[in-house]
């Protein structure tokens, strides 16, 4: 199966069963194929590679991806038509010890991916975590109200995406590490969400970091209680396995355009550039600035 076919066949399957919109279950689908790449499959890209020390090292851009699915409660199936999929799927055949608790402190978040680091790190060399959140409207609502308990979460998550080592010394727990952070995130919540978003997550890069899907139900669908017929089993195993795949996979795979793709995409960005130097974007500006890194991990796991 090639990743095309499993986004389609991801996307197929989940709409005989639920009338959540197409473009929460093919987020949902680039999701799980984020999250089981961890750092065995990146784009290679000079400027993430080490220069200078000792130890050269190639490396790349990763491809772990964020997103938030936006719309209406119940109408969209949110909780039930997407995100329980996503969770049975982690929990029944990937490695349900990736995933982050729904809610957390900026200190419980190190804590638990240090916990994790110290165990995945050593066979891995990274530390790959997954969150899920079927509403997440609690994050920006304590951070918009500046709760002191919340100080730094944004930050030290921004950190998490950009896959940089993190390492603290606390009084009763010693040294903490997360090693090589992979962080995934898979999370929903209603338009009331955007209300909460303050500008300076936009201006600091954070809010950017997401990719965000607004879904609207196009029609609704009866609720369905037959079973699963023997060729949607057939897809679903097909799905199964193909996960599977690139979960064993041992080896890291280097990612490159061709000649015509970079064509393409150097053109992109240089349109990017050419609008942010000469238009006044003003808070679109650090958004647009995010544009062509979104745009290459999302193509790479098509």
């Amino acid at each position: 199966m090639e990743t095309h076919d499993f986004v389609r066949k991801y996307v197929e399957l989940l709409s005989k069963i639920t009338d959540a919109p197409e473009e929460f279950q093919e987020a949902a689908a680039l999701f799980l194929l984020s999250s089981v790449v961890g750092r065995k499959w990146m784009f290679r890209s000079l400027p993430e590679t080490t220069i200078f020390g000792a130890e050269s090292k190639t490396s790349g851009k990763l491809l772990n991806v964020w997103f938030i699915l936006v719309g209406k409660s119940r109408i969209t199936r949110k909780t039930h038509g997407v995100i329980k999929p996503i969770l049975d799927i982690i929990k029944g055949f990937l490695n349900a010890q990736h995933l982050l608790t729904e809610s957390f402190t900026p200190e419980s978040l190190i804590q638990q991916m240090a916990d994790k680091s110290a165990i995945f790190a050593r066979r891995n060399n990274c530390t790959v975590c997954y969150w899920i959140s079927d509403e997440i409207a609690w994050l920006f609502k304590s951070l918009k109200k500046k709760e002191s308990y919340m100080e730094m979460v944004d930050a030290l998550l921004s950190k998490m995406y950009d896959g940089i080592t993190y390492t603290r010394s606390t009084t009763g727990r010693g040294i903490e590490q997360i090693e090589n952070p992979y962080l995934t995130i898979l999370a929903a919540s209603t338009d009331y969400l955007l209300t909460l978003f303050d500008e300076s997550q936009v201006r600091l890069g954070f809010l950017n970091r997401f990719v965000f899907v607004i879904g609207h139900r196009e029609q609704r669908k009866p609720l369905r209680t037959n079973p699963l017929t023997e060729d949607e089993k057939k897809v679903a195993a097909e799905i199964m396995s193909f996960l599977k795949v690139l979960s064993d996979k041992q080896t890291v795979t280097f990612m490159e355009m061709t000649v015509e793709a970079k064509q393409i995409y150097d053109l992109f960005e240089e349109e990017i550039e050419k609008r942010i130097e000469n238009e006044n974007l003003g808070i679109k500006e650090s958004y647009y600035g995010q544009l062509p890194n979104l745009v290459v991990r999302i193509a790479c796991l098509y």
